[in-house]
């Protein structure tokens, strides 16, 4: 009988040892396969993937989103949540915000105007504004803002430059009655453009100007083209 208790005592402190060490076991086991999920929510696709790999886990995009206020290839959401226990190599699912999307500016100097137009359009780049210089080069790209190489969202669009002859402008002079030879002078001088038109009037002096398209004292661009009507007299 004294045996018996005997075995009974020891088969209790063996049980007693083993489920403490089976507890043990479990408690430690579970406290390295575990970890606390990180944030990687505002981060960049690769900077979330390197720390999700630092912490043991995979990082795996859901989806992406066309977001305009979120910058391309950051984190919007996640799960598990930041902070979250979860085992050792689970995948942590996000989604990411797929725009605006940064692009590289081309070059658009000395492409005429319309072919500039083409080249953003094929790169999804919005024209903001296109702006009118002086310039020889009239309708081709004389400038651009922003600079070839420099990276913009594609939202942000940019600004061309674009030649423009230099428009001048002149004031017309009293002509009636005046020598036309004396005019023709003065306009080819000023680079002005004329057609004249002879008519015979014997009561007026010869070669003088008797009319004009535009009238004295009045401003006029230099690619307007004058009519002088000349008299050619008896």
């Amino acid at each position: 009988m004294r045996f018996l208790r005997y075995l009974l005592c020891v088969f209790t402190a063996v049980l007693v040892f083993l489920t403490s060490l089976i507890v043990t076991i479990t408690i430690l086991t579970k406290d390295t396969d575990t970890v606390r999920c990180p944030d990687t929510v505002g981060k960049d696709l690769q900077e979330a993937r390197r720390i999700a790999e630092q912490h043991g886990l995979v990082l795996v995009v859901a989806r992406y989103e066309k977001r305009k206020d979120i910058p391309f290839d950051e984190v919007m959401t996640q799960k598990p949540e930041a902070s979250m226990s979860v085992p050792r190599g689970r995948a942590i699912s996000v989604v990411v915000s797929e725009g605006p999307m940064p692009v590289s500016i081309p070059d658009l100097l000395n492409q005429p105007l319309e072919r500039a137009q083409n080249m953003l359009q094929e790169k999804s780049i919005k024209l903001k504004n296109v702006v009118y210089v002086p310039s020889s080069k009239e309708g081709t790209v004389v400038g651009q803002s922003p600079r070839t190489g420099s990276q913009i969202l594609d939202e942000e669009g940019m600004v061309l430059f674009v030649g423009q002859r230099n428009e001048r402008y002149y004031m017309l002079s009293e002509i009636l009655g005046v020598n036309y030879a004396t005019l023709v002078e003065e306009l080819d001088r000023r680079q002005v453009g004329y057609r004249l038109t002879f008519t015979q009037r014997l009561d007026l002096p010869s070669k003088v100007v008797l009319d004009s398209s535009v009238p004295p004292r009045t401003i006029f661009g230099s690619d307007q083209l004058i009519q002088i009507t000349v008299n050619l007299g008896g």
